[in-house]
């Protein structure tokens, strides 16, 4: 049986020899480094395909794949084969060696001149040898300087060996054969212009930024996938194409999560996946320095795949890809987004409610919870006629960058809400008063019960538009507490109830006008239970 399998292996590592490099025809980019490769496999006249050193593939997702002929066998080996390669001068010890046996020149920092004959290159010393046939060893740190003269050797072929991984495909018969994989190694980052310009409607263009760090692509279909792939094991190399051992692979699929090959329940962590000097330019500048393409995208159940055709990009190369460009209506609104300050215990004071803010925002909000800050944002529909990933978005106005924000992920049709910059001239104050204080007494169990104060708070929030033109803010506030009241057109748009009821959270929200140069005020009270002080 050895014997049959040394043979076997012989015979097919000379095929190897010949193989033709496969050639990459199709790419779908995912945005966390991964991507779905199809390559197109070269059949010789024996019906048979090669890869030397196949990539090495996610786990489960190698798959092959014909058009007229039928699949007889695949099968990966080892092999060893000879190996020529260059040498090169390149330092002092890659020159003394391809000179061995040589006399030279050698300027040294502490020592003079030395003329010896090389006899070895051994670490970082080098062992020499005068005239008188007495031998010594300096320190390559040592030289300065090294001359042969005429006839000094700068290069050499050298032979060597080197073991590879061979992946052998055979039909049937002639035929078009395709291997497709999930790889790691290329990416894209998306990206988004956006010009307002005009007062009442903006454009915005989309873009990809290429990232190839896996192989060569010349005139490929490719596709940048926007939304959340389920490929937990894409981490987990296939067995088929990684030349791992079988205990590194069992080790992989089944070692407990932080090991070294993560094991299959430790992958959903890995995988729990972004001036004024400037000439002035616009978002529409952007655009139409490109060819927009009209290939679109093509939506496959919960991804979208943005397309790309002919696409060539050596590996190591970065590509700028426009893939569209569309105009909307926008309006602008003002928005201040904030927490109350009041200790989830102890009523008033500068902390927050215990929270972040996280849990009160909207799908396609994007809003710093703290402080008094009012940010001015647009508001848009995305008419592109297919979904924004999520990327950074930059503002233009007039030619010039006026602010950045974080777009989230916004389908066909969808509203879309970026931030522009905070609102220097849009002042605001709250103000908390306590209105009301009761002893209330409640029986826990038949021999316990809780005393305490039942309090409520009145809080005025104040909104001062010191800008020349009139403004709409909408105000949307996270409180802890019962909500009572809500005033001045207020409403609570989200409430959620603590624990026992006895503490809550809310958000409450007002959407006002503001004229300019003017003020107003919007109330709301909370009752909250405190211990008795």
């Amino acid at each position: 049986m050895g014997l049959f399998i040394s043979i076997a292996a012989m015979s097919l590592g000379a095929q190897a020899k010949e193989a033709t490099e496969a050639k990459v025809v199709a790419a779908s980019m995912f945005k966390n480094g991964f991507v779905v490769i199809t390559r197109e496999i070269p059949l010789d006249s024996k019906n048979v395909g090669l890869i030397v050193d196949p990539p090495r593939a996610a786990l489960g997702t190698i798959w092959f794949t014909t058009t007229t002929n039928k699949i007889k066998s695949v099968s990966t080996f080892n092999e060893t084969v000879k190996n020529s390669y260059k040498v090169t001068a390149s330092d002092f010890a890659s020159f003394l060696r391809l000179n061995v046996g040589k006399v030279a020149d050698i300027t040294t920092t502490n020592l003079g001149v030395i003329k010896a004959k090389v006899v070895e290159v051994a670490g970082s010393n080098v062992t020499l040898e005068a005239e008188d046939k007495s031998v010594s060893m300096i320190s390559l740190s040592e030289i300065r300087r090294v001359s042969f003269g005429a006839g000094a050797t700068l290069s050499k072929t050298e032979e060597g060996a080197v073991d590879r991984r061979v992946l052998r495909v055979e039909t049937d018969s002639p035929g078009k054969l395709y291997m497709v994989s999930l790889e790691q190694g290329m990416s894209w980052a998306p990206g988004y212009a956006i010009d307002i310009s005009k007062p009442d409607k903006l454009s915005i263009t989309g873009k990809a930024t290429v990232v190839n760090d896996l192989v060569d692509m010349k005139d490929v279909d490719a596709r940048f996938v926007a939304g959340f792939p389920n490929l937990p094991y894409a981490s987990i190399f296939d067995p088929l194409t990684s030349g791992e051992s079988l205990t590194s692979f069992v080790r992989s699929i089944g070692g407990p999560p932080g090991n070294a090959g993560g094991g299959m329940m430790g992958q959903g962590r890995a995988m729990e996946m972004m001036k004024n000097s400037a000439p002035a330019i616009s978002a529409d500048d952007i655009a139409g320095s490109f060819a927009t393409p009209e290939l679109g995208g093509e939506q496959n159940d919960e991804l979208f795949f943005y397309r790309s055709e002919n696409l060539t990009l050596p590996r190591g190369g970065r590509s700028y890809q426009v893939l569209f460009n569309a105009q909307a209506p926008y309006e602008k609104i003002f928005r201040w987004d904030s927490v109350d300050s009041m200790n989830s215990i102890y009523g008033p004071s500068g902390e927050t409610a215990g929270f972040d803010g996280s849990w009160m925002k909207d799908a396609n909000d994007s809003w710093n919870w703290e402080g008094d800050d009012v940010w001015q944002t647009i508001k848009f529909t995305n008419t592109a006629g297919q979904p924004f990933s999520t990327a950074v978005a930059t503002i233009f106005r007039n030619g010039q960058v006026v602010g950045q924000d974080m777009m989230r992920y916004t389908s066909p049709g969808g509203p879309a809400t970026v931030r522009v910059t905070k609102a220097m001239d849009v002042q605001t104050t709250s103000d908390i008063k306590q209105t009301e204080r009761k002893q209330k007494t409640v029986r826990i169990s038949e021999n316990q019960t809780w005393v305490f104060d039942q309090v409520v708070y009145r809080t005025t929030l104040t909104l001062q538009n010191r800008k020349k033109d009139p403004i709409k803010v909408r105000v949307r506030r996270g409180v802890t507490g019962m909500v009572v009241a809500v005033e001045d057109g207020g409403k609570v748009v989200r409430d959620i109830p603590g624990a026992n009821q006895w503490v809550a959270n809310a958000v409450l929200e007002w959407t006002i006008n503001i004229p300019a140069g003017a003020k107003t005020t919007v109330s709301y009270s909370v009752r909250r239970n405190e211990p008795i002080r």
